[in-house]
């Protein structure tokens, strides 16, 4: 029985997490994930990889690369990038990889990197310039939120149907946020964001506060790279995936995480039902034992599972 649990963490009493390799990665890539653009489509989609972004160290005249792989790392396109400076990639629910520029336009592209249009985000976005950029997905499509330099959001619930929306302004926001994401209730597209300790939530006519509801201290001063959701439908025990650089940490309700060391720089892409984590050389899964699963080795257990189980041993 040990080696079937043997990676089953506990996070709390109720539930288990566990992380194993999906499949070594094709791909030979050259320069660690964290010195690119990095945009992975959900249910196991493509990898879009921008190499060479503009940075002040590098010549003016290397042009980065765009290569578009699949989620095994097999190469599905690559092409020279002669537009402009690209904060933000992310793919639509329709795998159309949406690439924010800095002064507001949106490219999109096909799986095999062919250009299929543009649209703008709007004169105020060109004005002052793209700090920051999010896809998301909606029951209405794919959406856009920008943050500008002017500390301002714009954003558009439906890239399919542009109406954009300009976001009411935040009390005190000198600087960017912390961290920001998009949410989406009663189809209404809504930011959540950090300024400090204070949490604030967006929509489309007010900026209010948010209680929070439980708090973890990871005694870590460096600020994540990463932060995703880690759940299934039914989920016992709902966490939150935070990742650094080599740590990789599993926190929920419970006073205690479940830690793991990344041997490489990892990217994390939220699944329905886990987390996959990629980095140069493989491609796993996170995600919470199901009770299926956990039945099997309960003592005395009569679930279908466990009597399979012992079948197949005396079978062996």
């Amino acid at each position: 029985m040990d080696c079937y649990t043997a990676n089953w963490n506990p996070l709390g009493d109720s539930a288990f997490y566990r992380k194993y390799e999906l499949y070594s990665m094709d791909w030979d890539l050259k320069e660690e994930l964290r010195e690119c653009l990095v945009a992975a489509a959900p249910y196991g989609g493509p990898i879009a990889l921008l190499r060479n972004p503009w940075r002040k160290e590098k010549a003016a005249s290397v042009r980065p690369v765009l290569e578009i792989y699949s989620a095994s790392g097999v190469p599905l396109a690559s092409l020279l990038w002669k537009s402009g400076p690209v904060m933000s990639m992310g793919w639509s629910a329709e795998e159309e990889l949406l690439c924010v520029q800095e002064d507001g336009a949106v490219l999109v592209y096909g799986l095999h990197g062919d250009f299929r249009r543009h649209f703008s985000m709007g004169n105020e976005v060109l004005q002052n310039r793209v700090l920051d950029a999010r896809i998301f997905h909606t029951e209405l499509g794919s959406g856009v939120a920008i943050l500008t330099g002017a500390y301002r959001f714009t954003l558009s619930a439906n890239v399919g149907d542009l109406k954009l929306r300009r976001m009411p302004e935040v009390p005190g926001l000198q600087s960017a946020p912390s961290c920001w994401t998009t949410l989406f209730q009663e189809r209404v597209a809504h930011i959540l964001l950090a300024v400090g300790p204070d949490l604030y939530l967006l929509d489309h006519a007010t900026c209010s506060a948010v209680e929070k509801l439980c708090e973890f201290n990871c005694n870590i001063r460096a600020p994540p790279k990463q932060m995703v959701w880690c759940s299934r439908p039914r989920s016992k025990e709902r966490a939150v995936v935070v990742a650094w650089e080599r740590r990789l940490m599993v926190v929920g309700n419970a006073p205690e995480s479940i830690q793991f060391v990344l041997d490489e720089d990892s990217y994390l892409v939220p699944e329905l039902d886990g987390v996959r984590i990629f980095s140069r050389s493989s491609h796993e899964f996170l995600h919470e034992v199901p009770v299926a699963s956990e039945e099997i080795f309960k003592i005395a257990s009569m679930a279908p599972g466990a009597l399979l189980l012992e079948a197949q041993k005396e079978y062996e």
